[in-house]
């Protein structure tokens, strides 16, 4: 469920950047970055 979760970040962090929204943009890779980390880790 973390991969569909930041696959939907990531999607949302395309559709800032193709609007100008920098800070959105940088925000939603940020969150994305942060779920592919923890479902990267062991255990998960």
């Amino acid at each position: 469920m973390l991969s569909v979760t930041g696959a939907l970040w990531l999607i949302g962090a395309v559709i800032a950047a193709g609007r100008s929204d920098r800070g959105q943009a940088w925000d939603r890779l940020a969150r994305a970055e942060a779920l592919a980390d923890r479902a990267s880790s062991p255990g998960s």
